[in-house]
């Protein structure tokens, strides 16, 4: 919308330029004639009648001071006209004039005063891909380079709905930490300035900083959980390389055929494969039918120390069965096979390497469609030519076996990269609920919330995004907090912290209801927001406490999903009851 607006209003001005143009011609052609016939008549004998003479009378009609027209009494047609377009091109002159001096001021302070717009900071191929996807969703975005504070004034952060911090974080690791701290410090404009309207809400601001360090990245993300920022601010960090695997993962559509333990290898165990594993590990947790575990062998010098980090993600270790191989590919895939793997992924950080392994490996083609994986940064504009893209498909794409795939064309269409961690939370959230109602016998169906998240009411969406929120209030409450995941480090709740944070769940969930305006009946009915359940701990039957206590117990398990572990900091305590009411918003 904001592109058709713009061309609307180039194409305006451009045929503004070209009468402004012709209003000139035509001034000076009549001009030029009038003053001909004037200096030829009896009537004005003093006259110069030179052509130079006849230039400068006509240059003075633009100057609104011409000589002729001094004392003259009478004026042919041709000048009539020439002397009022002359001065209509003066006008326009000086507007065109001191529109270009003063574009760059007015451009500047419209921006300053936009509102619900993104901002995107970096000039790198994720800031692009990003700014390219919200401005084709409609979105108005405004894109810097710099992230001080008078970009980002210019930029119009107070008015921001959203700020994407996308520098090249590589040889800074610090500037999209400091560019997204810096955009939650500046002051947030009211959406009205009435003074009656003066208590109204300020606009939130939700500031998304990338880092490419995936160690840091978890351990920021660990240091928010449950902290939002003042005045409604959320400060949110992600890693271009795990959204990427994420998005991969879930557009495979997993066709391994009858086999029931598929066989992928990965080659190259940077950030994206490393996390290209563990987002496997979690589609073939949900999609298998059987416990068997999926065989994933790690292609790279240093791959049995990966092996080891990988398997303690729990995720991993139950879901897939990790085999690795120092020697390189050739070892990994040997040639002849006669069971060559589902998937091959060569994620090594080197484009070309990667591009010439899938293009002369030839013992990698004996897969399906798809089969072959190249992941590509520098080299992304090769990819459209192998087929199946935009451009002229101009190369062989093996069959239909080689997919080359951008990391921020991956990254760009992930909905977390939208959203932050208390979002994937609250869909692991959910997901936990529905392992424990199908343990018990509960169907799918039978219930508004034992259906899959995408077809969740948005209200039961909420109440998990709150539960997820609440989680690193409830830790604190016993002396502990959330830390990046540390084999070493073990942790166990105890079984009256247990207890003690279910009560507090409880009487969470019965306030997010009551806030919801839901009351208490007998019989459930979401239409009218009448629940059963909207009671006391103490009046709840044993089978609905044992749901909350659910809730505390996975907290681990939720948190290990993310990378992320339970950390006791101090010694174990149950708080005072003024710490209770606290907790739970009294």
């Amino acid at each position: 919308m904001a592109s058709v607006a713009t061309g609307r209003n180039t194409r305006i001005l451009t045929l503004a330029r070209v009468g402004f143009f012709l209003v000139i011609v035509a001034a000076l052609g009549l001009g030029h004639w009038g003053m001909y016939v004037l200096s030829m008549s009896p009537k004005r004998p003093e006259m110069g009648r030179g052509w130079l003479d006849l230039i400068y009378y006509n240059l003075q009609l633009f100057a609104l001071d011409s000589d002729p027209l001094g004392e003259a009494k009478w004026l042919p047609l041709q000048l009539q006209f020439a002397r009022f377009l002359a001065p209509l091109a003066t006008v326009y002159a000086l507007f065109e004039a001191a529109r270009a001096l003063f574009a760059t001021e007015w451009r500047r302070w419209r921006q300053r005063r936009r509102r619900g717009h993104v901002v995107v900071i970096g000039t790198t191929a994720l800031a692009d891909a990003i700014a390219e996807n919200l401005r084709a969703a409609g979105r108005r975005v405004a894109q810097i380079d710099a992230a001080d504070p008078t970009d980002l004034r210019d930029a119009g952060v107070g008015g921001a709905a959203k700020v994407y911090a996308c520098a090249d974080d590589r040889h800074d690791p610090g500037v999209n930490v400091l560019a997204a701290l810096a955009a939650c410090q500046v002051p947030r404009r009211r959406r009205t300035p009435l003074a009656f309207l003066a208590r109204r809400r300020r606009p939130t601001l939700a500031v998304h900083a990338h880092i490419s360090d995936p160690a840091l990245a978890l351990a920021l993300q660990a240091r928010r959980l449950g902290m939002p920022t003042a005045d409604g601010q959320n400060l949110n960090f992600f890693n271009a390389d795990e959204l990427a695997a994420w998005v991969l993962v879930r557009d495979d559509p997993f066709d391994f055929g009858p086999t029931t333990a598929p066989h992928i290898v990965v080659a190259g165990l940077g950030a994206f494969g490393q996390a290209l594993v563990v987002e496997f590990a979690r589609r073939w947790r949900f999609t298998r039918d059987n416990p068997v575990q999926a065989r994933v062998t790690l292609v790279g010098p240093d791959a049995d120390r990966i092996a080891e980090e990988l398997r303690g993600w729990k995720v991993v270790a139950e879901s897939c069965e990790l085999s690795p191989e120092t020697r390189g590919l050739p070892y990994a895939v040997p040639s002849g096979t006669q069971d060559p793997p589902h998937r091959v992924y060569l994620c090594d950080q080197d484009d070309q390497a990667a591009v010439r392994t899938a293009l002369t490996a030839v013992r990698l083609w004996a897969g399906g469609p798809a089969s072959l994986v190249v992941r590509v940064d520098s080299m992304s504009t090769i990819t459209g030519y192998f087929g199946g893209g935009s451009k002229p498909a101009m190369l062989d794409d093996i069959k239909h076996r080689l997919r080359l795939v951008v990391v921020s064309e991956l990254v760009q269409a992930h909905p977390a990269i939208h959203s932050d961690l208390l979002e994937r939370l609250g869909r692991a959230v959910h997901e936990n609920y529905l392992r424990n109602q199908l343990a018990r016998g509960v169907a799918m169906g039978d219930k508004p919330a034992m259906t899959s998240w995408e077809m969740l009411p948005e209200y039961l969406r909420d109440s998990n995004r709150e539960q997820a929120a609440q989680i690193g209030e409830k830790l604190d409450l016993i002396g502990c907090t959330v830390g990046p995941r540390d084999a070493g480090v073990e942790f166990r709740f105890h079984k009256d912290e247990v207890e003690y944070l279910a009560k507090v769940e409880k009487e969470r969930w019965n306030e997010e209801k009551r806030a919801a305006d839901w009351t208490y009946a007998a019989e459930r009915n979401d239409a009218l927001k009448h629940h059963n359940l909207l009671v006391s701990w103490e009046e709840l039957a044993e089978v609905e406490r044992e749901k909350d206590r659910d809730a505390v117990r996975c907290i681990p398990d939720l948190l290990a999903d993310a990378g992320l572990q339970v950390v006791r900091v101090e010694q174990a305590r149950i708080p005072a009851q003024t710490r209770v009411d606290e907790a739970i918003g009294h």
